[in-house]
């Protein structure tokens, strides 16, 4: 959980001009809802910059998370315990950025890397897929000294970001069916979404978990080619 504010609501006055929202949510949260309740929420590293109106945060390829925006934010009412790490922007639009990293990104010992899709070496060419296809994913270690394969627990997509006044309107992680896979060499095969209704034709990061530590993404592209979700004239 990233940006926003303590007190008040997203938006600006009748009249434009001053924010309506104050106490900037400066530390980041970890939510696990798989965990026992009162053990669900985890302080994360705090940020000197206050993200509230018009602030986004979106997933990039290497599982960091690019924080930028704030607006109306030239004079946010803060606590006393929170002065001292306020960066107050120099207007009152915020165009500083900046790049938070999630605990699971340094466990560069648990990483699996992706190392080809149907056989393709590429990273510069993204795949095409159409809905209930199969592909084939292989994989090693992240770290080059690493002992064996690196083992593989699930794999997902993560719908590219789109996000305008703090709302991400194309969030959507959708977990990929394991059709078979060998741990020893390291191959994988996958299944893509049933149709168009789960996961809509668009880009998306493919990441590999190992538990809760994931690889560098890859991109792919699921195309419509029965043209399901076409609208009918």
């Amino acid at each position: 959980l990233l940006n926003g504010a303590q007190e008040g609501i997203a938006g600006d006055a009748a009249v434009g001009g001053g924010a309506r929202a104050n106490y900037p949510a400066l530390w980041a949260q970890l939510y696990q809802p798989d965990l026992p309740r009162g053990r669900r929420y985890t302080v994360l590293a705090a940020s000197t910059i206050g993200r509230m109106y018009h602030s986004t945060a979106a997933l990039t390829t290497n599982g960091t998370i690019l924080v930028a925006g704030c607006d109306r934010c030239g004079q946010l009412g803060m606590t006393v315990d929170e002065t001292p790490f306020l960066d107050p922007p120099p207007s009152k639009a915020e165009y500083r950025s900046e790049i938070f990293y999630p605990p699971y990104y340094y466990d560069m010992v648990n990483k699996p890397r992706i190392l080809t899709i149907n056989g393709d070496t590429s990273t510069s060419s993204i795949p095409q897929f159409g809905y209930d296809e199969p592909f084939l994913v292989s994989w090693g270690a992240e770290l080059a000294n690493a002992a064996g394969v690196m083992p593989m627990t699930s794999v997902s997509i993560v719908a590219a970001s789109s996000t305008t006044h703090s709302f991400n309107t194309n969030q959507r992680v959708v977990f990929l069916p394991i059709v078979t896979i060998d741990n020893v060499s390291g191959v994988v095969r996958l299944l893509t979404p049933p149709t168009p209704y789960v996961a809509a034709p668009q880009f998306y990061m493919l990441f590999l978990m190992n538990g809760k530590t994931y690889s560098t993404a890859r991109w792919i592209q699921l195309i419509d080619k029965a043209g399901v979700a076409t609208p009918k004239k």
